[in-house]
């Protein structure tokens, strides 16, 4: 496989979920400690904080995996298909790190910690995208002929 995909790939996440967890760190700080565990549905960032959850993790269970067997299924090369994973890759990684920082952001305006809690199970999920060789093989099920081709 393309040597200079796998480094590329694994720096931009590396440095999404570092943005992520130094922001969380900041806001920690400028709050002096983590929000009050009180619950107070009244805010519209709650609705809106639990809505952009919802849909990053409908994106990553129900429409990834639809895009992604489109691109197995298609007719491009090797090459062809890493690239548009790599393009979808990109895509899953902001929509979920949108949500993410949305939820840091709900958590410093309203110090709640359902928003920290929404924030952590999305970061959860993100660490667990993390791009490895086989893990794209994998999932474009490229056979031996491909990989050499790449």
């Amino acid at each position: 496989m393309n040597e200079k995909i796998f480094p590329t790939m694994n720096i931009i996440h590396g440095a999404m979920v570092t943005g992520m967890i130094l922001f969380f760190a900041v806001l920690v700080f400028l709050q002096s400690g983590l929000p009050s565990a009180e619950t107070d549905f009244s805010s519209p960032l709650m609705y809106v904080a639990i809505f952009l959850t919802v849909f990053a993790l409908a994106f990553n269970f129900l429409i990834y995996p639809g895009r992604i067997e489109k691109v197995k299924t298609g007719n491009s090369s090797a090459h062809g298909k890493v690239t548009n994973w790599k393009t979808i890759f990109l895509i899953r990684c902001a929509i979920t790190e949108g949500a993410a920082l949305f939820c840091l952001a709900g958590m410093f305006v309203e110090e709640s910690a359902v928003f920290m809690y929404l924030f952590f199970a999305l970061l959860v999920l993100f660490i667990s995208f993390f791009p490895s060789r086989n893990k794209i093989q994998s999932e474009l099920e490229l056979s031996s002929e491909e990989v050499a081709e790449l």
